[in-house]
């Protein structure tokens, strides 16, 4: 075999390896975005169904008192100063 036909066929080889990967890829990114919109559009029937989410009633908006923010970080305090 000549050189140039084994440069030749290595640029084929190479080619469709190229190819074969990004085709691959974009038929990936194609069921990635596919699942994405499935996924969407359960959730958002199946928050319909529910109502509102628990985590959106748990989340108060108060801020936490100086007295209680003490204790915590006393707390932390003494557990870092015992487990040191």
């Amino acid at each position: 075999m000549v050189v140039d036909e084994m440069l030749v066929s290595g640029l084929q080889l190479m080619l469709l390896g190229m190819g074969v990967v990004s085709f691959f890829l974009c038929v990936l990114i194609l069921v990635v975005l596919i699942m994405s919109r499935l996924a969407k559009l359960i959730e958002g029937n199946s928050e319909s169904e529910r109502g509102s989410s628990p985590v959106s009633q748990s989340v108060s908006t108060e801020r936490v008192s100086p007295q209680i923010m003490s204790v915590i970080t006393a707390a932390i305090y003494r557990y870092r100063k015992e487990n040191s």
